[in-house]
């Protein structure tokens, strides 16, 4: 069995796992949860070797053999069906030894090596090796294509049908359904069922775990507890963690609402104070622009009459031509001292805003 005692696990300045312990026997089949971010996949790298624990032991048989996905594939000449062959270490190791005593013409060696092939069932593997590869949507055609010829997704399933084809006493799957559609998915469940070894799995598919595990371990606030209940008790307690978690918030969020809104309001009174004096000469000026624009639509209309220029109509002539000139310069003045008092009181406004920014939390 797989032992993990007062295991510490840092990746960062974040810590993964404090002093957690695990237990995994001979034939578990074990469901691993927990939120993402706890350390799932770096539980299953440490497990793999390929990282180092900063405390506490990771204790594994020696003589267990253990298989995951690789996540990389080589660009390789031999066919899809040889490569997950190769899944299968006692069948690589076996024959070629085979090879290496025919080659000698060793008859004992020989008669030794075809009765360990025989023992593990070697003969029938290419056919185990063709039904994973069929049941991961392989065509016929395609299970003697060179690897090399494959897309990634695809190099993805034939490094999980290798996995699959491993004699391991544990078998490390994390989301092994990524890219697969519903029969693959089937398929790979009624692999995962004839797996004779123990089996720690990451997923979210919920029918993969429910069919293929029979018990759950949880991975939360740096431990490993075994979870009692099903992936439903799971979800209920995912959802009742959520709720608590987000009350609070909630009520931040209300109170930070209260707070946004009395700083706006004193924002609001201080723009008021110091801007009314110079909103009110803005008012009043645009109030006087607007009546002196009148005057002046009201002159140049009577200078846009034929009869505005007849004997009969001289003096008012003289009157509306010096009342124009009049209010166009009032016109201009006004203006001026708008657009004056416009910038004053945006320089004003600029300046609260700043001063409430300052001393914002």
């Amino acid at each position: 069995m797989i032992e993990l005692k007062n295991l510490t696990l840092q990746r960062g300045s974040k810590l993964l796992l404090d002093k957690a312990n695990l237990t995994v026997s001979p034939q578990r089949r074990v469901g691993l949860v927990g939120r993402n971010g706890t350390g799932k996949s770096s539980l299953f790298a440490l497990i793999k070797g390929e990282i180092a624990q900063d405390g506490g032991d990771v204790l594994l048989p020696a003589h267990w053999k253990l298989a995951s996905v690789a996540q990389e594939t080589p660009a390789l000449d031999i066919s899809a069906l040889d490569y997950v062959l190769r899944g299968d270490g006692e069948l690589q190791l076996f024959q070629t030894a085979l090879h290496e005593a025919e080659v000698k013409n060793d008859g004992m060696k020989q008669a030794e090596y075809h009765a360990k092939l025989e023992e593990i069932d070697a003969y029938s593997a290419p056919a185990r090796a063709a039904k994973l590869l069929s049941g991961l949507g392989f065509s016929q055609e395609e299970h003697g294509r060179p690897v090399k010829s494959f897309s990634g997704g695809w190099r993805m399933r034939l490094n999980l049908a290798q996995a699959l084809m491993c004699r391991a006493d544990l078998l490390l799957l994390d989301e092994p359904t990524n890219h697969l559609d519903l029969d693959m998915r089937h398929a790979l469940t009624l692999a995962l069922q004839s797996f004779q070894g123990a089996l720690i799995v990451v997923s979210h598919d919920r029918s993969l775990l429910e069919a293929t595990t029979d018990s759950f371990l949880l991975i939360e606030q740096g431990r490993l507890k075994t979870f009692d209940g099903d992936l439903e008790d799971y979800r209920r307690y995912r959802l009742a963690q959520e709720n608590a978690a987000a009350a609070p918030a909630a009520s931040a969020q209300s109170r930070n609402r209260r707070d946004a809104k009395r700083v706006e309001a004193q924002i609001r009174q201080e723009k008021a104070r110091l801007g009314k004096p110079l909103q009110q000469k803005i008012d009043q000026a645009e109030k006087e622009m607007a009546a002196l624009g009148e005057i002046q639509t009201a002159c140049e209309a009577f200078l846009a009459q034929e009869d505005a220029y007849s004997d009969a109509n001289k003096a008012k002539l003289q009157q509306t031509l010096a009342q124009l000139a009049e209010t166009k310069v009032k016109l201009s003045e006004l203006e001026e001292s708008w657009l004056g008092w416009q910038e004053e009181l945006e320089q004003i406004l600029a300046q609260i805003d700043a001063q409430y920014a300052q001393t914002a939390p």
